[in-house]
């Protein structure tokens, strides 16, 4: 197992899933990639398009930002232990972009966080955590609360 991908929210959860990765990192001499997905809602996306398309990249550029500091933070908050750490953002939907990523940079594993929902709650709220189980091309490692 050489190369581990962690989706980042920014959730303790997240941060949880970071921590694991670099544990297993540790073991297996692997290196770590903190992933972050810059997704502008579609609302806001419609609403800039049809007033204002030049403030459009301002704001892609602003989210992307958001999330590299993001990254910057989960990064300061775990213990690398000597592993190599990257960090990457990139564009898209949620669970689109990691499996995308994952399958791009032919990861070995996803480390993913995965919030205690109730089973009540998850027939309503669509899962990041349950599209990637289902699309990844390898193997994952969910971490729960």
């Amino acid at each position: 197992m050489k190369k581990i991908l962690v989706p980042i929210d920014g959730s303790d959860t997240s941060i949880k899933a970071a921590q694991t990765a670099v544990d297993i990192a540790e073991k297996f001499g692997s290196e770590v990639t903190l992933l972050t997905v810059s997704y502008i809602p579609d609302e806001v996306y419609n609403f800039y398009v049809k007033t204002n398309y030049e403030q459009l990249s301002g704001l892609a550029k602003a989210y992307a930002d958001n999330n590299r500091k993001t990254l910057a933070t989960v990064e300061d908050k775990i213990d690398t232990k000597g592993v190599k750490i990257s960090k990457k953002v990139v564009p898209g939907i949620d669970h689109e972009a990691i499996v995308d990523e994952a399958e791009k940079g032919n990861f070995d594993l996803i480390v993913i966080g995965r919030r205690g929902y109730s089973k009540i709650k998850r027939l309503f709220v669509g899962s990041v955590t349950e599209r990637v189980l289902n699309q990844a091309p390898c193997s994952v490692y969910v971490v729960k609360e």
